[in-house]
């Protein structure tokens, strides 16, 4: 018959470090890696395999520690991931920015795996993500290693849905004091935007409007 299982992992107050050379390799220190209890198939099992899993990260904090001596992080994450390999996962992420600004997100999607495979045309659901308070686009340059030389603080607002292979996103943002760099390292002087729009996504297809 069936079989299958449930594992939870949790954690509190756990902290990573990650060191980002000059030649952009990253290496982990401390780095949480909690590890569940496997289980075991009954004898008599045949297939379809049915697990599901929780995973629940409190009061984390990740600090990112550059070659040439920048730092950047966050902390306060909170996440919580619920997932099935009958293809359903819930996750929620929540975390403060360094310099200010919290981002909080969520995603339900269903029908991302069948027969314990992988079927993202046939995934369907929701995402969103914000950052109500301004966020320090400086750091977010930083931990992205974007290169693009930004400054300026910037709030955010994404939501999004899944559904027949294609994601499509509204996306909201206001910036003040924006800027970034142009040809040359020459800093584009800082503006203020308030930008709207929406983004599609279908295999390597992306458009906006």
């Amino acid at each position: 018959g069936t079989w299958g299982g449930r594992s939870e992992v949790g954690s509190v107050g756990p902290v990573s470090t990650v060191y980002v050379s000059d030649a952009g390799e990253v290496s982990l220190a401390n780095a949480l890696s909690p590890v569940a209890t496997p289980m075991e198939k009954p004898k008599d099992a045949t297939e379809p395999i049915d697990i599901a899993a929780k995973i629940e990260l409190r009061g984390g904090k990740v600090q990112v520690l550059f070659a040439d001596g920048r730092q950047a992080g966050v902390s306060a994450l909170d996440a919580r991931i619920d997932f099935a390999s009958s293809g359903r996962l819930d996750a929620n992420l929540s975390a403060v920015v360094d310099g200010g600004g919290r981002i909080q997100g969520d995603a339900q999607l269903r029908d991302w795996m069948r027969n314990g495979e992988f079927d993202i045309a046939a995934a369907q659901g929701e995402f969103h993500l914000s950052a109500d308070e301004a966020i320090d686009l400086e750091i977010v340059d930083s931990l992205a290693q974007l290169g693009a030389g930004l400054g300026g603080t910037a709030t955010l607002k994404i939501d999004g849905t899944v559904a027949g292979g294609k994601l499509t996103g509204d996306i909201s943002s206001v910036a003040r004091g924006l800027r970034a760099a142009a040809t040359g390292d020459r800093l584009v002087e800082p503006i203020d935007v308030n930008l709207t729009g929406k983004v599609n996504l279908e295999g390597d297809d992306l458009s906006t409007s």
